[in-house]
């Protein structure tokens, strides 16, 4: 759970423009603890505005598997969506499933990794179950290092950004969806929107829709 508040505290710094903090003061507990919630109800926000990007297969699925995200900002745990991170400490999952690894991209493949004292085990996702893998406001960037890799073969991601429009990172937050989005080949698309003091931006695969056509054999 430490290395996981120490994620957000970064974040926080990073969006407010603070240099150091002292995490135990009651100040600071006051103002994090604010900001965290703040920025749940955005991830609320963030998660209808993806639900209805017009792309295929449909972000929020029950085969929609989220990445590296905790209790405090992740977005699958209203949702079917299921979940692959370190950082599972205090999540109770009901209506979805929950690993516990580190997760890596490794020439086009995506890999499950969890660490054990005989050595670290890697697991290729299968992907006949994920139709697509997703995650928001990347810690840094190589939190989706590769991710394009995953895209360029055929599989599906959406990537994304919200925040405050007064934060002091948007635009290193966008820097790396652009970075992302430049390794990507066509089949995709992007989306921005503000809402009062929120803004929101994603970057989602957008496959076409394959349509079955029945021949029709005539006779006489």
């Amino acid at each position: 759970m430490e290395k996981y508040l120490n994620k957000l505290v970064e974040q926080f710094k990073s969006a407010t423009g603070t240099k150091n903090v002292d995490v135990n003061s009651q100040e600071f507990v006051k103002e994090f603890s604010e900001w965290v919630k703040s920025r749940k109800l955005m991830g609320k926000d963030y998660t209808s505005f993806i639900e209805y990007m017009e792309v295929h297969p449909t972000v929020i699925s029950e085969e929609s598997v989220e990445i590296g995200k905790g209790k405090h900002d992740s977005i699958a745990l209203d949702t079917g969506i299921h979940m692959i991170t370190p950082y599972s400490e205090g999540i109770k999952r009901t209506s979805a499933g929950i690993i516990t690894a580190d997760f890596s991209v490794y020439e086009g493949t995506p890999v499950m990794v969890r660490h054990a004292k005989g050595g670290n085990q890697f697991k290729a996702v299968d992907t006949q179950f994920v139709r697509r893998f997703l995650t928001q406001n990347p810690y840094e960037q190589s939190c989706i290092r590769n991710w394009e890799q995953l895209h360029n073969v055929g599989e599906n991601i959406t990537v994304g950004i919200f925040g405050s429009i007064y934060d002091k990172d948007i635009e290193s937050k966008i820097r790396q969806l652009e970075m992302l989005k430049d390794k990507m080949n066509d089949g995709y698309k992007e989306d921005y929107a503000t809402v009062d003091d929120s803004y929101y931006y994603a970057v989602s695969s957008a496959r076409k829709v394959l349509v079955k056509t029945k021949t029709h054999t005539k006779t006489r």
